[in-house]
């Protein structure tokens, strides 16, 4: 059975920085693995080539059912060594199936930038072929939560991820919601550098992040992931610079870049890294991102309280 996917980004995800190690752990504070779990993962055999889909089943205690993954999940956290590993966007479909699994959960980037479905021939003899869309928003990403937990036969594993998910929202709400209009800071968050710079407009879970957070996003008006010129940055003077560049050096980077000066968050040194793996997939983690993103705009909101 395939999934219908949801929308797709217009600019294609792969200009993304590649994707890092998740640490999610912190999401399942108190929520320990079932005696359902247990079961399930000694008997059934998944394989996901989709990191968002990978980092979830870590999230629901089902990494050890894994047998074969894609190259971006291999790094992922409490993901098991010396699985079979394929490339995302065009997997060997024979050798995933020699893997005999129950359960194959694919990204939509597969099928959307090859146009075609290299599992067709099996899901259409019944194999469990489930396609992960790139989820646009938080409440797409517990709908994957809550679907992949069903198709793997433990739906009380994905109610609790999205219950720890919704506690740590409803605190996050509660904070920003006491911050004026007027006191949101214009926020310009750099995904991609290089030759070329990359960030989102609208109608990605980033964007969603910012504003959740207290935030404007400077393309706001723009739609997907997109990529963005020097000048237009310098036109819309971001007061807080954000970067989820998986590189040690990209904030003194980004202070360093002629004519930058003249932005108010490179004046005032208001430029700061995000945690890469945290915020570089459309998976429970981003939770950690958004709080992390809370806490540099408005820090005093979150003055003494509890990390």
């Amino acid at each position: 059975m395939n999934r219908s996917c949801r929308g797709f980004p217009a600019i294609p995800v792969r200009l993304i920085p590649v994707l890092a190690v998740l640490a999610a752990a912190v999401l399942m504070a108190g929520c320990s693995p079932r005696k359902e779990s247990r079961t399930v993962r000694d008997t059934l055999r998944i394989v996901s080539l989709s990191p968002a889909a990978t980092s979830i089943l870590h999230d629901i205690s089902l990494t050890e059912s894994l047998v074969g993954i894609d190259r971006w999940s291999a790094p992922l956290q409490g993901v098991p060594d010396g699985l079979a590993v394929f490339d995302m966007i065009n997997p060997d479909a024979e050798r995933v199936m020699a893997l005999e699994p129950d359960i194959i959960f694919v990204s939509s980037m597969t099928r959307d930038a090859t146009g075609r479905d290299p599992f067709k021939p099996f899901s259409e003899r019944g194999m469990a072929v489930h396609y992960i869309p790139v989820s646009d928003s938080l409440d797409a990403i517990r709908r994957d939560v809550r679907f992949i937990a069903e198709a793997c036969g433990v739906p009380e594993s994905g109610e609790s991820l999205v219950g720890a998910m919704d506690a740590a929202l409803r605190r996050i709400f509660r904070a920003v919601a006491t911050i004026p209009e007027e006191k949101r800071k214009r926020v310009y968050f750099e995904i991609g550098a290089g030759s070329k710079l990359y960030s989102f407009g609208s109608g990605v879970y980033l964007d969603e992040l910012v504003c959740t957070a207290g935030g404007k996003n400077i393309f706001a008006g723009e739609y997907g992931w997109i990529a963005v010129h020097a000048e237009q940055i310098l036109a819309r003077d971001p007061e807080i610079i954000l970067t989820n560049v998986p590189d040690a050096g990209a904030v003194a980077e980004i202070l360093s870049r002629p004519g930058w000066d003249t932005l108010k968050a490179v004046r005032e040194r208001h430029v700061y890294a995000i945690d890469h793996g945290a915020s570089s997939q459309p998976a429970p983690a981003v939770i950690r991102a958004l709080e992390e993103i809370a806490r540099i705009l408005h820090p005093d909101v979150f003055t003494g309280e509890e990390k």
